[in-house]
C-alpha cells in the first residue's frame, strides 16, 4: 500500500482530485483531511496511473503538490509541508524531500522519520540496516548477523509491520538508505 498526500492553495482543486480519483480508484481513496490537503491510499501497483492522473490535472492549470509515501503520519504531512514550498506543485517521493532538506540544512521530515524509526527495538532496527547493507539479500543479510534465515526474514516482516515502511519497494528501500547514511554522518 503506498499513500500520496497532495496539497493545495485551492480547495477546488483538490475537489477535481477527489472526483477524478474516485473515478479512477474508487474506494481506494482514504481521507480528506482539510480544505487543503487531502490524503490517497493506493495499491503500488496503481503508481503509474496516479502520477498520471497528477500530471493531467496539472497540465490542466490545477496548482498542487503530492508526496508519495508509506504511511499517512507526521513523517508524510512534515514531507507534504516541504514539497509544497520546495517542489513547485511537483510529485515527488519521500526520499526527494529528505535529500532536499539534507541539501537545505532541514530536518522537518528527517526529524519525524528518525523518531519513528527510533520506536523500533535494536534487532528491528540492525535488521534493516544489514538487510540494505547486503542489496536486499536476506540469505547474505542472516549470516553477517549470525541468526537463522528464518530469524531474519521474521524480523523483517517485523520491522516492515512496526514502521509501515516496506523497504522490499524500491522508492522506500531508497528511502531507508538515504536515511542511515545521513544516520552515520551525524
Amino acid at each position: 500500500m503506498m499513500v500520496a498526500w497532495v496539497s493545495s492553495p485551492h480547495p477546488t482543486h483538490l475537489d477535481e482530485m477527489v472526483k477524478a480519483s474516485y473515478a479512477l480508484l474508487e474506494e481506494d481513496v482514504c481521507d480528506r483531511l482539510d480544505a487543503h490537503n487531502l490524503i490517497l491510499m493506493f495499491d503500488v501497483t496503481s503508481l503509474e496511473m496516479m502520477t498520471s492522473l497528477f500530471a493531467t490535472l496539472q497540465s490542466q492549470g490545477f496548482h498542487m503538490s503530492m508526496v508519495i509515501g508509506y504511511a499517512h503520519d507526521t513523517v508524510l504531512a512534515k514531507a507534504s509541508r516541504v514539497a509544497q514550498n520546495a517542489f513547485d506543485h511537483e510529485c515527488v517521493h519521500l526520499y526527494q524531500v529528505i535529500l532536499y532538506e539534507l541539501k537545505h540544512q532541514l530536518s522537518e521530515t528527517t526529524t519525524a522519520l528518525q523518531n519513528k524509526l527510533n520506536q523500533l527495538d535494536h534487532d528491528d532496527r540492525l535488521t534493516l540496516k544489514k538487510y540494505l547493507e547486503y542489496h536486499m539479500n536476506a540469505l547474505l543479510a542472516s549470516e553477517a548477523l549470525y541468526v537463522h534465515r528464518n530469524t531474519f526474514n521474521y524480523r523483517l516482516n517485523k520491522a516492515i509491520e512496526s514502521s509501515g515502511i516496506n523497504i522490499k519497494i524500491q522508492p522506500f528501500s531508497l528511502l531507508l538508505q538515504i536515511y542511515f547514511i545521513i544516520e552515520s554522518l551525524r
